[in-house]
């Protein structure tokens, strides 16, 4: 109501309804379990109370990313920077209408790997031979798969390298006689590839004398 300097007093005001919210929202729950990745910018899904703000933290700092959770409280964020290779605690809150703010989630911890292996040596040194689909052997990082090229185009050969690095790979159609330059590249489990090995020259002759 207001009253002027006669005392005269207005009718009331149209009821102005107001609710006080300091209640946290409820901590919200990281569903991804990626532990290792070379994706510099992974996606992070989990969920929190429906239709929050969720804020992204690497390593306990606000990285300044956000989304809004869904009707049903499920979100995706992804760091808009690029992580460098390294180990990472990451974490996230929510952020209701109100402004009131959760705890912070549990961490995933999460390792960024972007390091490609070493480039494979071949030990192979036949470099005349009449078999038209030689192994071709040598070593490269354990666990790793080996691809095999010949004059520079792969021919969709793979072999996985054993726990020591060991590796023994064959072309499965015939090399062409005459001169023929031998690669090999390795690729680790998270898809890293290396650079080809130092070329081995194998010269084909099934031509007889």
């Amino acid at each position: 109501k207001s009253t002027d300097v006669a005392g005269n007093t207005s009718s009331p005001s149209t009821a102005f309804a107001l609710t006080i919210d300091t209640s946290a929202p409820s901590t919200p729950v990281i569903t991804t379990t990626t532990e290792l990745t070379n994706d510099k910018t992974p996606q992070i899904v989990g969920n929190a109370d429906p239709n929050n703000v969720v804020k992204l933290f690497v390593n306990g700092v606000e990285t300044g990313d956000s989304v809004t959770s869904n009707d049903s409280g499920n979100f995706s964020i992804v760091p808009t920077l690029e992580l460098d290779d390294d180990d990472y605690s990451l974490t996230v809150k929510s952020f209701d209408e109100a402004g009131n703010d959760s705890a912070h989630s549990a961490a995933l911890e999460i390792e960024i790997d972007t390091t490609a292996p070493e480039a494979p040596s071949l030990s192979t040194d036949v470099l005349l031979t009449a078999d038209t689909t030689p192994s071709i052997t040598g070593a490269a990082e354990a666990g790793s798969t080996i691809t095999l090229s010949v004059n520079g185009i792969s021919t969709g050969d793979t072999v996985p390298a054993d726990e020591d690095g060991n590796f023994s790979i064959t072309p499965s159609l015939p090399l062409n006689e005459g001169l023929n330059s031998i690669t090999v590249t390795s690729t680790d489990s998270l898809g890293n590839i290396s650079a080809s090995s130092t070329p081995l020259s194998i010269t084909i002759d099934i031509t007889p004398p």
